[in-house]
């Protein structure tokens, strides 16, 4: 008996010597390179890590340093300085459903052929992040994001989710070209339908304000936008500029409201545009509306050779057509007034 304790005794003790020694070993860089080609050899992923962090004082939390990763044979998906692992219990059924995943100071990277990352989580939280995203017909690029989604539950090519609030803001944020500021969108996900709550950003030396929504079949509607003290200049002729609009997929606006904007291309300027805009539908280059309404007036509206002077419109929008209420301008050869 004393002998088959002996042997118990020194098992357990070499059992914790191992443990111990594994715990170390993993946190040294010949541990995160263990882990990283044993991820890439027995996963789809490529995965290369500067260090493994485990600390007692916080036995919730794996901490991974200098991560690298992606599909094998593609672009790398994301990088990040660091990346805060939260675990919980759930890990006994679900080992890649974690409570929390923050990630800090790198770059996601996202295109069509994108494939989920291998993690789901409670909570995603971005921190000093880049997002790049090209898609057809779409392209995005974010700098200093900051927030996330709450729950983080990606599916198949749909990386955010289907069910989640989200909570983001960006140092800079560029869509299609179009560069914008200080951006923070507030909202959420639920299966096709996105409501964006509140959606700010510094745009065009202005600010842009609003709330808007995506219904189950795509498409969107704007319940409030607003455009402060504008300055937008382009390199497109007006008649370019239309077309572009009548291009847009179906757009339903409630209420859009332009104060103070200047519009300038070549040939073609607005100065101290005013503008309300309601209950309007556009769909293929066309619009229709049951009862809207048209509010503008502007200092000046310079087309090639025509220059208007101080021009109002007010008008009423219906299935049946436009009503004039009010049309006034003058021009550099007197002054037109009209209604109906």
């Amino acid at each position: 008996m004393k002998f088959a304790g002996k042997c118990i005794t020194a098992l357990l003790i070499t059992l914790i010597a191992l443990l111990v020694a594994g715990y170390f070993l993993l946190q040294t860089r010949w541990g995160a390179d263990k882990v990283s080609a044993w991820i890439s050899e027995h996963t789809g992923y490529s995965l290369r890590l500067g260090s493994i962090t485990y600390r007692w004082s916080t036995p919730d939390h794996l901490i991974l340093n200098n991560i690298t990763l992606g599909l094998k044979g593609k672009n790398t998906s994301l990088t990040a300085e660091r990346a805060d692992i939260g675990l919980s219990t759930r890990q006994f059924s679900e080992p890649f459903h974690v409570d929390s995943l923050q990630l800090e100071k790198g770059v996601i990277t996202l295109s069509s052929t994108s494939s989920p990352l291998p993690l789901k989580a409670e909570r995603l939280q971005l921190m000093e992040m880049a997002i790049n995203s090209e898609q057809p017909g779409q392209s995005i690029q974010a700098k200093n994001v900051n927030g996330g989604l709450t729950p983080w539950l990606p599916e198949g090519q749909n990386l955010a989710g289907t069910l989640a609030q989200i909570q983001l803001s960006a140092g800079t944020l560029t869509v299609n070209g179009i560069p914008a500021s200080n951006v923070l969108v507030q909202g959420d996900i639920d299966h096709q339908k996105i409501t964006l709550r509140t959606v700010g950003a510094d745009l065009a030396q202005g600010a842009i304000t609003g709330s808007l929504h995506r219904d189950s079949n795509g498409d969107w509607t704007i319940d409030m936008l607003r455009f402060n003290d504008i300055r937008w200049q382009t390199t497109q002729p007006l008649p370019q500029v239309i077309t572009s609009l009548q291009t847009l997929p179906r757009l339903s606006i409630n209420r859009l409201e332009i104060t103070d904007a200047r519009l300038e291309g070549p040939q073609w300027a607005v100065t101290d545009l005013d503008l309300s805009l309601r209950n309007i539908t556009l769909e293929n280059g066309a619009w229709h509306s049951d009862n809207g309404q048209l509010s503008m007036n502007a200092s000046d509206i310079i087309y090639q050779q025509i220059h208007l002077l101080d021009p109002i419109i007010n008008a009423d929008l219906s299935p049946q057509g436009v009503v004039l209420r009010q049309v006034t301008s003058r021009w550099e050869g007197g002054m037109v007034r009209t209604s109906g």
